[in-house]
């Protein structure tokens, strides 16, 4: 990631470019995505904050929720799953249900969860009932 939108993109003042290439610090940078509540930073700083301030995400135990090929869901403790799409194409999931607490697509948070993820999305769920496999 890129510090800044500026020669050197932010990691060097050196008047010959970087020794390692840097990409476009134009379009992904770090003082650029802090003004973007969207932004991929936002998401890692909102993920990160919530295992923090979460004790299950930290040390409960892990329970695999059986899912669609390109999917991987699991539970953690018995308040908490996150789902993934690892494909190219939307899905639907059985499990989990519940409250999106944070999704890749951050519109969805505080929304319930009915089972559709979209192509390469994520989500933490709240859940609302038991699991199916407890």
């Amino acid at each position: 990631m890129q510090w800044a939108d500026a020669p050197g993109a932010g990691f060097t003042t050196a008047p010959e470019r970087a020794w390692l290439p840097t990409g476009d610090a134009s379009a992904f940078n770090v003082a650029t995505q802090r003004e973007d509540p969207a932004s991929v930073l936002h998401l890692c700083r909102d993920l990160l904050a919530l295992r923090r301030r979460t004790e299950s995400l930290r040390s409960a135990s892990y329970a695999q929720i059986e899912t669609p090929p390109g999917a991987w869901a699991w539970r953690r403790g018995d308040g908490l799953a996150v789902a993934l799409n690892l494909s190219d194409e939307p899905m639907e999931l059985e499990e989990p249900r519940g409250t999106v607490l944070i999704g890749t697509d951050r519109s969805y948070d505080g929304e319930p969860f009915a089972g559709r993820l979209d192509a390469w999305e994520g989500i933490v769920v709240a859940t609302s009932q038991p699991s199916k496999n407890a």
